[in-house]
């Protein structure tokens, strides 16, 4: 039943949309693997990464979303960037730190998702360095009441449910 349903989501209106979801330097795995099934629980990731680390099946991926979802491992940011589909925007998923990125990153529920986008995440301790941000064509962040870094898999979760709603109401999934 899931791979029908799964086969059943690549509609003409799929065409016009796609999203990745990748995490550089994942500090635990178990996170990964909540974040990847998390997309696939939505209907919504086209394929999934890693940088840095190499991705191994958690436990938490009960789903086993690899088996569903193309899964990359890539070495770097480069790597990452030499691969990734044309007309693809990088979404960086960052609390805004320093002053630099702090004006350019965005409130998520004031956020207009792009088409064809790529979610990025860093890792819970370090998150996404400053090269990784340069590369980001827009940072967004959840907003909370204290300002300190969410588990990795609970941002994810509510990032990619933004994503969710977005092409919801844009009509390319129902």
């Amino acid at each position: 039943m899931i791979l029908k349903d799964l086969k059943m989501r690549y509609t003409d209106k799929r065409s016009h949309f796609h999203t990745g979801l990748g995490i550089y330097n994942s500090k635990f795995y178990a996170n990964a693997g909540i974040l990847f099934r998390t997309g696939v629980c939505l209907g919504i990731t086209d394929y999934h990464f890693t940088i840095g680390k190499r991705y191994t099946e958690p436990q938490t991926d009960t789903l086993k979303s690899c088996k569903f979802v193309p899964t990359f491992n890539f070495k770097d940011k480069r790597d990452l960037l030499d691969h990734l589909p044309i007309n693809t925007q990088i979404i960086g998923v960052e609390l805004p730190n320093s002053n630099y990125h702090f004006k350019r990153a965005k409130k998520l529920h004031e956020f207009e998702w792009p088409d064809r986008c790529v979610i990025l995440l860093g890792a819970e301790d370090m998150g996404l360095n400053d090269d990784y941000l340069d590369s980001c064509h827009d940072i967004v962040y959840v907003p909370t009441d204290i300002n300190v870094s969410m588990n990795q898999a609970s941002c994810g979760s509510i990032v990619l449910y933004s994503r969710y709603l977005s092409l919801m109401n844009k009509g390319f999934i129902s």
